[in-house]
């Protein structure tokens, strides 16, 4: 619970961007004061909106799903809820520009097993959907792997996009993950 509330609190203080006009007064060399303003334009850019993701941050091996389960006195269905808001506030910087467009989901596949999913189809260049394929290769390299979490699957695409990615990732009997 402790990491849940650090990490909406970390996340709540990051986003303090303002997209308000400033202005700059500039002197020029017959002293006249000229006033520019710069206004925020929304021209594509070639660098990616998605952050890349750092081998530093959380990641799913990270998560005690069956302490979670305990921690709300074995009801799973609130501890997937919280584990699936745990990983959409930590990895959602990774797989979306922070507008709320990746659906990021952990869900109950089997017995004892998991399914983690991460959704973008709003993606708006071909550098924001090599970043989402890019970020969903180093977060499975990460270790230790979950060994509750038995299905990852990642779906980016967008409109206008030549391509779309869609990967998966099982674990193994050895308890590894590999790419299927």
């Amino acid at each position: 619970m402790l990491l849940l509330v650090s990490t909406i609190t970390l996340f709540a203080g990051c986003s303090n961007q303002s997209t308000e006009p400033t202005t700059k007064k500039v002197s020029s060399t017959t002293s006249s004061t000229v006033e520019q303003t710069k206004i925020s334009s929304s021209e594509p850019t070639s660098e990616s909106l998605l952050k890349e993701y750092p081998a530093s941050e959380w990641h799913p091996g990270k998560m005690d799903i069956q302490g979670m389960i305990n921690a709300t006195q074995g009801n799973e269905t609130k501890a997937l809820q919280d584990a699936s808001m745990v990983a959409e506030l930590t990895l959602s910087p990774y797989f979306s520009d922070n507008t709320d467009k990746a659906e990021i989901e952990l869900t109950k596949t089997g017995d004892n097993f998991y399914s983690l999913s991460i959704t973008n189809n709003y993606l708006e260049s071909e550098q924001d959907l090599e970043r989402f394929e890019k970020n969903s290769e180093l977060l499975m390299a990460q270790q230790p792997v979950n060994k509750s979490i038995n299905l990852y699957i990642f779906t980016g695409t967008g409109m206008g996009l030549s391509r779309q990615v869609v990967t998966s990732y099982q674990l193994k009997d050895d308890g590894t993950i590999a790419k299927i």
